[in-house]
């Protein structure tokens, strides 16, 4: 049963921060009014809210099509001592980045950031190491037609971090490193991008300072673009559209007294950076963006997972919701499902002909995940999971009627599940 969200007005909720998310709201362009209603100052700040409804549907760990190597509808790979991975694809190589410490007398020698390039059937052509002498941890990769970008931080002292992009080439040359600088708070899944004219774009935040960082194709700091938020917030994920574009969201914060209220914040940019519209999301608990994507009817899609404030301790009352917006950021339609294991819905992938794809973390016979996968109207087509010790699901990718999955923190593996869609299946 799918259940479907509701704009309302910010007088049902017991507080008025909703309203103060960006700090220069006239560079919204205000929404139509209602019909036969004037378009007065009141009316305008309430259509930006999104009310997440918290009822969710419950799905049984027994429920899911269970996935195997001996019938050919899975398989993987481990890579053992490598953790909290990445994955990027050009058409001819796919980069798998880990990173690994070496420890020496039960203390911290050194960190590796450990860059593989591998064919298509995933065998080893070549691979690169960036050392650091105190933790190293990934925070993007992406690729342009023939090289791979990647960004991290490295430790500079206890709590003190500096954090970089590099390039590195088809042949796992680094071709260069630029220092950004300092960037706390920057751990969202798809914050690295490459723009239309070919500049690296990392979307970042160093406490209340949030924007997008650009690097020429050679390495240069070009500039960098700041957004301008009341309280906290916390990015987690953007691309760029077909005209230049920006669509993006984050994590925001609001604080009343000793109260914390979080919600999702979905937003869009023009080519030059100036905010156009945004929509957030809220529910009565804690909620915590983690993607947005764009599909190839030009729809947008939004995930969010929400936690039961008030029974923290529980996984019984958390949800993910998966959202369709318009190009306007006018709700279609909405669907929550329980998360067994709140925090681990992090990504979402769109399937040409097909629909939407998320997954959770999930237990069977060791930490494993479970996939989730939706037609373009939201409705639940099937739920897939392989019992096995894979670890955490942390990403996904979809490329030649195959979906990748990089699952696993203190090893890492590599799970192939091949995809048919109907266009496929009327070949």
């Amino acid at each position: 049963m799918r259940y479907f969200a509701l704009l309302i007005f910010c007088l049902a909720f017991s507080h008025t921060l909703v309203a103060q998310v960006f700090r220069s709201p006239a560079a919204i362009p205000p929404p139509p009014p209602p019909p036969g209603l004037e378009n007065t100052d009141k009316l305008e700040v309430p259509t930006y809210l999104i009310a997440v409804d918290t009822t969710f549907t419950r799905w049984s760990p027994k429920a899911p099509k269970v996935l195997s190597a001996t019938d050919g509808s899975l398989s993987s790979k481990s890579f053992k001592n490598q953790s909290f991975g990445r994955i990027a694809r050009t058409t001819k190589q796919l980069c798998l980045a880990t990173t690994r410490s070496i420890y020496e007398d039960g203390k911290l020698s050194r960190s590796e950031l450990l860059l593989q390039l591998r064919e298509s059937d995933g065998e080893m052509e070549d691979s690169i190491v960036i050392h650091h002498e105190k933790g190293i941890r990934i925070r993007g990769l992406t690729n342009d037609d023939d090289n791979f970008y990647v960004a991290f931080t490295k430790e500079i002292s206890s709590g003190d971090r500096d954090l970089y992009v590099a390039k590195i080439s088809p042949k796992a040359e680094l071709l260069w490193e630029t220092n950004i600088g300092k960037r706390f708070g920057t751990s969202g899944l798809e914050l690295l991008k490459l723009d239309g004219a070919g500049d690296i774009v990392l979307f970042s935040s160093h406490y209340d300072n949030v924007g997008f960082d650009r690097l020429s194709p050679d390495g240069q700091i070009v500039d960098r673009k700041a957004l301008f938020f009341y309280d906290d917030f916390s990015p987690k994920s953007f691309s760029f559209k077909p005209d230049g574009g920006i669509i993006g969201i984050g994590t925001h914060q609001e604080y009343e007294g000793r109260d914390v209220y979080t919600s999702s914040v979905i937003f869009e940019l023009n080519a030059n950076y100036q905010l156009l519209r945004y929509r957030q999301l809220r529910s009565s608990g804690l909620d915590d963006a983690q993607d947005v994507i764009m599909d190839d009817q030009g729809y947008y899609y939004f995930l969010t997972n929400t936690g039961n404030s008030s029974k923290s301790y529980l996984h019984d009352a958390d949800f993910m919701t998966i959202g369709k917006l318009d190009q306007d950021f006018n709700l279609i339609e909405s669907i929550n499902l329980q998360n067994l294991e709140t925090g681990q819905s992090l990504d979402l992938v769109a399937i040409p002909n097909y629909g939407i794809v998320t997954y959770q973390r999930s237990y069977n016979s060791g930490q494993t995940f479970v996939l989730f996968s939706f037609s373009h109207s939201l409705e639940l087509q099937q739920i897939l999971t392989a019992p096995g010790r894979y670890g955490s699901p942390n990403q996904m990718l979809y490329f030649d009627k195959k979906l990748l999955l990089l699952c696993g923190h203190s090893h890492t593996a590599l799970v192939t599940v091949p995809w048919s869609t109907k266009s496929d299946e009327e070949e």
